[in-house]
């Protein structure tokens, strides 16, 4: 397959800076495997997730949506076929998904009726297409010699509005506001200013210090895997200037990274799946978990205390909440620490039950309770309970209650910091 042999081709070369292998890992730590569906002799190559279902395309040319209801038995909802083999992009807008392929520009899923998605437009003159982000109404395509910019306004008429040739070759791209971040293979990332999506203007990049294979930004850091370069994490408060914060090369070679909140999910070929503490206070990057049985993951997508990843033949998903967290800091009593949080419920939307988990940073007096659409709170299931620090779990039934959307709100607080803290989540429930 010629998008397996770009890939390849890159790593290869990447090799020659390399300086330092990890051993590979034989077991795990802080992470589990919870689910898992097969795609039998094919592999799944893109994924996103939304509510209770994910869809997936593959390297078949098929594109699957999941029910991901009970995750002791994911079932296929609907499939279609596209118009040849799909290569890693796939993102959601609206109804529709966009799916890049390899070597075939890209189609456009219309998933309203999750049991007949169905191939509504099919759009073939952006090059070969591997990547793509989406900020309405745009979406940009990382096309491998180029950077293509679509015009979404008219979803029954897709348009080109810039093709913008690259240094490298364009393998993965994301956006953050008025910034686009694309990684552009052996010659590093590129930084542009797209305010003005018909004109795009390069603001700068790393010059091909280490090669570009995947990236993702939060706020003014940008984290790019680069092989056996490992994770590296640059500053990009000054776009025209990226200052490199940390290189970080002890698990194998990466292929791709996610980034939530303080912590990176980063994967590849040979090296397992990980987690790491990116948030470089008081401590530099470092492993907190790791699954190392599998042998090729290119792609994780972090949601809550769990981490999807597409792997050989299968997609699989992790429990990754105990290695979720970070020590909280005596000195801050102003922000809320990182390792407070209530997590999205799972499934979401739900029928009757639904899966509710929480994390705290130290022993706290805890209140959860539930309100509807109008204020009213509903159910009140903890008040003022002392709770010890961790993960905390729960099944929530929904008998009594209509269908409609609710809010749970996570109310904490600790008598050494005098603090209140408080977390809201969404829930949708359909009967």
């Amino acid at each position: 397959m010629k998008l397996f042999r770009f890939t390849i081709v890159g790593l290869a070369v990447c090799m020659i800076h390399l300086s330092l292998v990890a051993q590979p890992l034989s077991d795990s730590l802080n992470i589990s495997r919870i689910a898992s569906f097969s795609f039998g002799e094919n592999n799944p190559m893109g994924l996103a997730v939304q509510g209770s279902f994910a869809y997936v395309t593959d390297d078949a040319g098929v594109f699957r949506i999941l029910d991901l209801t009970h995750l002791d038995s994911i079932t296929v909802v609907g499939q279609c076929t596209l118009r040849s083999a799909a290569s890693y992009g796939l993102a959601l807008y609206q109804q529709y998904a966009f799916v890049t392929l390899n070597d075939s520009g890209m189609d456009v899923v219309n998933c309203s009726q999750p049991s007949q998605p169905m191939v509504v437009q099919s759009i073939p003159n952006v090059g070969i297409a591997l990547d793509l982000a989406i900020s309405a109404p745009y979406a940009y395509v990382a096309a491998w010699s180029s950077l293509t910019v679509l015009s979404l306004a008219n979803l029954d008429s897709i348009t080109v509005v810039g093709m913008y040739p690259t240094t490298g070759d364009a393998v993965a791209v994301k956006v953050q506001g008025n910034r686009l971040y694309v990684a552009d293979n052996l010659a590093g990332f590129r930084i542009y200013d797209c305010s003005n999506p018909n004109a795009l203007v390069e603001l700068g990049g790393n010059n091909g210090q280490y090669s570009a294979l995947n990236l993702d930004v939060q706020g003014d850091r940008l984290y790019i895997v680069s092989g056996y370069n490992g994770l590296n994490l640059y500053s990009v408060a000054n776009p025209s200037v990226p200052q490199l914060l940390h290189n970080y090369t002890a698990v194998g070679s990466l292929m791709n990274v996610a980034v939530s909140n303080s912590y990176a999910y980063v994967a590849g070929y040979s090296s397992g799946f990980h987690v790491l503490n990116v948030l470089l206070q008081p401590n530099p990057i470092h492993r907190v978990g790791y699954y190392n049985p599998i042998p090729n993951v290119w792609k994780t997508l972090p949601i809550g205390p769990y981490c999807y990843t597409l792997e050989n033949g299968q997609m699989s998903i992790y429990d990754v909440s105990p290695a979720l967290w970070i020590e909280d800091d005596p000195q801050d009593q102003t922000a809320i620490p990182n390792d407070f949080e209530l997590y999205p419920n799972f499934p979401n939307p739900f029928n009757s039950t639904t899966q509710i988990q929480y994390r705290l940073y130290k022993p706290m007096m805890v209140t959860l309770t539930l309100y509807d659409a109008s204020g009213r709170q509903v159910r009140t299931f903890l008040h003022n309970v002392l709770q010890e620090a961790g993960i905390h779990r729960f099944s929530f039934q929904s008998e009594y209650l209509c269908s409609g959307v609710y809010f749970l709100r996570l109310s904490a607080n600790t008598h050494s910091t005098q603090r209140s803290l408080m977390k809201t989540i969404p829930m949708v429930l359909l009967k």
